[in-house]
């Protein structure tokens, strides 16, 4: 996701940024912030005690063509205005987290400042946020997939994945970086999984998150031709 971040940053940078922090600050706050709303949203969805699954894919022009390759969405999102709210909402709060932070701060500077700040637009600002974070925790209670884009854009939900393939194996990882791995026995696992594991091996560019009734996450992604998980007490 890094160049959509910079893409991001780089669109308020002429005049709406402060320059308290460099641009690459701003890059990589933005991405502090958003695996923030990524976590929320995973919490959320656990303590409902429900489970459910959400698809990443990628932003680009046959993006649509993709989603009506693979997916089958019950209910379809229009494009339009609204659906960039993640986007503008993020380029709103790490302008004021700038306008906030004294001259050359670091990141961590800027972290702590977003975290604890009492500054009132800074907190309206992330109850907008969080609340984007609520409605997309109660799409994916919906039977099917929450299907979004790399921008965290709608594209639709209640989506059924149709790939006509059996993926047999799939290995976990056991460090961040995905080089240790280990054989996961796929036959455990439930529809919700196994739709995903088939999904991301036709797909390489598709990331997707499972959370199970029993509260357990899984980021699962195409790496090099191979799918692998990753569980949430590993990320």
């Amino acid at each position: 996701f890094a160049e959509f971040r910079r893409k991001m940053v780089e669109e308020l940078s002429d005049d709406c940024l402060p320059c308290n922090l460099c641009l690459e600050t701003y890059a990589s706050l933005s991405h502090l912030i958003s695996r923030q709303f990524v976590k929320r949203v995973t919490n959320l969805v656990r303590t409902s005690g429900h489970g459910g699954s959400m698809v990443m894919l990628p932003y680009s022009e046959d993006e649509a063509q993709l989603a009506a390759q693979w997916i089958d969405c019950k209910y379809s999102a229009e494009e339009d205005e609204s659906g960039l709210r993640f986007r503008r909402l993020l380029q709103s709060i790490i302008r004021r987290v700038g306008q906030l932070c004294p001259p050359e701060s670091t990141l961590e500077d800027a972290w702590q400042i977003f975290r604890n700040s009492n500054d009132t637009e800074l907190d309206d600002l992330e109850e907008a946020f969080f609340e984007l974070a609520r409605l997309y925790a109660d799409l994916m209670q919906v039977d099917g997939a929450l299907i979004v884009d790399q921008r965290m854009c709608l594209i639709g939900f209640g989506g059924e994945i149709r790939v006509d393939r059996n993926v047999l194996q799939v290995s976990q990882a056991l460090d961040l970086d995905g080089k240790m791995l280990v054989d996961w026995n796929v036959q455990g696992d439930g529809t919700r999984h196994r739709s995903v594991y088939r999904l991301c091996s036709v797909e390489p560019r598709v990331i997707g998150f499972v959370i199970s009734q029993d509260s357990q996450v899984r980021l699962i992604a195409n790496v090099d031709d191979s799918v692998i998980f990753w569980a949430h007490t590993m990320i």
